[in-house]
């Protein structure tokens, strides 16, 4: 993978732009205006239910005045007025506050928002959707076609019309905007989803070389 020294030169600039924008958001919350979430759509947010500790996963779909809209990601029952702890992060900076669940609007749950919110540093395993991405994936000599739903500096989620077990090593082949990436992924959590009769896949990066952790690293970088 790219050393770091090397990486923070390529991201120099956008470095530089993401601490000016931190610094302005920080400022803005800490006199009590609007939370601006145009940034964090389309990430990946983390709920923690404080009743029983449950994990869920949910994307930040487009949100207004002092609500927070999100796609959970999974089936479950959400009753009004439970408590989660919640956690957004996109290039600029990371939030963590408490929130009750509200009502279902259509497909997306409707979250209240506090007024105030720190403005944190921002978590480097984010993850944020992406479209149009696949390759083929190669497992114990069986090739078949995936399809890549989000992607962090790290990692990558995607949809498998196979299971790739946890802990299996995949060879896989990506068509991205910016050429042809080529990596192994590391299978690190695998579930059926009904609705589109196929796995959903989180991998971790365990392999691979220079040039194509550069390309890999312009595609992660061109969607924040």
């Amino acid at each position: 993978m790219i050393p770091r020294n090397v990486e923070q030169v390529i991201l120099g600039k956008a470095a530089a732009s993401s601490h000016r924008v931190m610094e302005q958001s920080a400022l803005k919350f800490s006199e009590g205006s609007s939370v601006e979430l145009m940034p964090y759509i389309n990430t990946r947010a983390r709920l923690t239910r404080m009743s029983d500790g449950k994990v869920l996963s949910a994307w930040v779909a487009p949100s207004y005045g002092d609500k927070l809209l999100l796609s959970i990601s999974e089936n479950t029952t959400l009753e009004p007025n439970e408590k989660f702890h919640i956690v957004l992060s996109c290039s600029t900076g990371s939030l963590d506050f408490e929130s009750e669940f509200e009502c279902l609007q259509g497909q997306r749950a409707i979250f209240s928002l506090p007024n105030q919110m720190e403005l944190k540093a921002p978590i480097e395993r984010m993850r944020r959707k992406v479209l149009n991405t696949s390759g083929l994936a190669s497992l114990n000599e069986i090739e078949f076609p995936v399809k890549i739903t989000d992607i962090s500096r790290n990692g990558f989620g995607a949809n498998s019309p196979l299971p790739c077990p946890k802990g299996a090593i995949i060879e896989i082949k990506l068509n991205t905007s910016h050429g042809i990436v080529t990596l192994q992924g590391k299978s690190m959590h695998v579930r059926f989803n009904e609705d589109l009769q196929m796995h959903v896949v989180g991998f971790e990066i365990a392999s691979i070389d220079y040039e194509n952790d550069v390309r890999w690293l312009k595609m992660v970088h061109a969607i924040e």
